[in-house]
């Protein structure tokens, strides 16, 4: 049995039968072909423009001439015309990703007739997969990789629509290894401006930095940079302060004593 799936109002390529043994002076039938085909009695010919949809249904074709006959099936369904997909989109069309992180997938939507498959150029970086069936991009990154531009074509018989997408791998964030202070132990005279305390730092960089208790009156530690700076406005004895410096992927801290005097004390 042979199958076949035309498209509403689109013309079939005409489905010729093969015989074998004594010539065919009639061809039939039955049931009747769906709307719009026809099959030609001398040539056995199934041709035409199916104008309305069909279920699958299967058609039993005879061949015969004056000394017998022969049969075949045929299956035949017809189906609304398809339209073409349009407006692929994905729901991030550049992202960077970082090496050993897996990333939410990232989907695509589309308009008009349904993708029923999808591809890719050129290769996605090392260890993340693209679906064909759904175009979803997956997995968790293992190389590094320079941003780069992939488009994607979701298709269907009707046709097909593209989109760009701009990818690139980064290196994992390092955490700060080590912190210390240029003057880890500062005295300093109240009502003067005190020469700036700048960190020092190891391991990967600081995004931000923090200081626990408050600073001194007067003073106070920028909050990117780490600098201690300003003009103390009150006598204190030594305290002890906790700075942190921090990323993503951890944090170091260092202890900074400071005290406040009068001048010629």
């Amino acid at each position: 049995m042979t199958s076949a799936i035309y498209q509403a109002g689109q013309p079939i390529v005409p489905n010729r039968p093969s015989v074998s043994g004594g010539a065919v002076t009639r061809y039939t039938v039955v049931p009747a072909l769906p709307a719009g085909l026809t099959l030609d009695a001398a040539s056995g010919v199934i041709a035409g423009t199916p104008t309305a949809v069909s279920a699958v249904t299967v058609y039993v074709v005879t061949a015969e001439n004056a000394a017998g006959s022969a049969t075949a099936r045929v299956q035949i369904e017809v189906r609304n015309t398809e339209a073409a997909p349009s407006g692929l989109a994905y729901r991030e069309s550049a992202v960077i990703y970082t090496v050993g992180t897996a990333i939410t997938a990232n989907t695509a939507t589309s308009a008009g007739g349904p993708i029923s498959t999808f591809r890719i150029a050129p290769a996605l970086p090392a260890g993340l997969a693209f679906n064909t069936q759904t175009g979803a991009i997956t997995g968790t990154p293992t190389a590094l990789a320079a941003e780069s531009s992939y488009t994607v074509t979701g298709s269907n018989g009707a046709g097909e629509t593209t989109t760009a997408l701009r990818i690139a791998v980064q290196a994992a964030p390092v955490a700060p290894a080590s912190l210390a202070f240029s003057t880890p132990s500062a005295r300093y005279v109240v009502a003067e401006a005190i020469v700036p305390n700048t960190p020092v730092v190891t391991g990967g960089a600081v995004t931000a930095y923090a200081v626990s208790p408050p600073l001194p009156v007067g003073l106070s530690m920028n909050a990117q940079t780490g600098v201690i700076a300003g003009t103390p406005a009150v006598l204190q004895s030594q305290a002890v302060y906790t700075v942190t410096a921090r990323n993503v992927a951890g944090s170091a801290q260092a202890q900074v004593r400071i005290s406040i005097t009068a001048r010629g004390s």
